[in-house]
């Protein structure tokens, strides 16, 4: 092997820590945020009713402040689309389809996916699943330089954007037991927590 090749594969192994997801100062979670929050809006639309959008919020406000970032400023959006779902960004940003506000019942229920998706944000899940995925993309990138055959990934891939795909099942049970505290703490009956999950289970069938 060439001293280029384990200098390199040296250095990004040191980068393959545990802390690569936190390392993200909360700044620039903010601005990362808000970058693809214009790629959202400009994809989805945002549903053109200022008093439901504001009676989200609000309810979406009241969970944040009992979260364990209640300092965190929180954006929540309802989309113009019909599909059932609902999701979060790091930085604050939440949103709701007017699809998936079709299918609640309850103030109780929409502070119960409110509280989920802001979980996933008090949690960094999307900051954890990217950093995972980055490790897993730089030992690709390892193995290839190793070998030789750089051809075998594309060194772009370790710079990946986020994307809105969907949580590990670890990172989906957790986002439902720290959503179902912020939910009790901020007044909510935690039991609306099992009737969304019924509602997103049943919502391809």
């Amino acid at each position: 092997m060439t001293s280029w090749r384990k200098l390199l594969f040296l250095f990004l192994i040191m980068e393959t820590t545990p802390q690569m997801g936190f390392a993200l100062s909360e700044e620039k979670e903010i601005k990362q945020g808000a970058a693809e929050h214009q790629k959202i809006v400009g994809r989805f639309g945002v549903y053109k009713n200022p008093a439901l959008q504001e009676y989200v919020a609000k309810v979406g406000n009241r969970i944040a402040a009992q979260s364990s970032r209640p300092e965190l400023k929180y954006y929540f959006t309802v989309l113009n689309d019909d599909m059932i779902n609902a999701f979060a960004l790091p930085g604050g940003f939440v949103y709701i389809t007017r699809g998936m506000l079709v299918h609640m019942n309850s103030e109780s229920e929409l502070a119960a996916v409110l509280g989920h998706e802001i979980a996933h944000i008090t949690e960094k899940h999307g900051l954890r699943r990217k950093s995972r995925s980055k490790v897993q993309d730089i030992v690709s990138v390892g193995a290839a330089i190793l070998t030789g055959q750089p051809g075998i990934v594309e060194l772009g891939q370790v710079l990946g954007g986020v994307l809105i795909t969907g949580y590990s099942r670890e990172f989906e049970l957790e986002a439902d037991q720290v959503g179902a505290s912020y939910m009790a703490k901020a007044g909510y009956s935690p039991e609306a927590m099992l009737k969304t999950i019924e509602i997103l289970k049943n919502k391809d069938r």
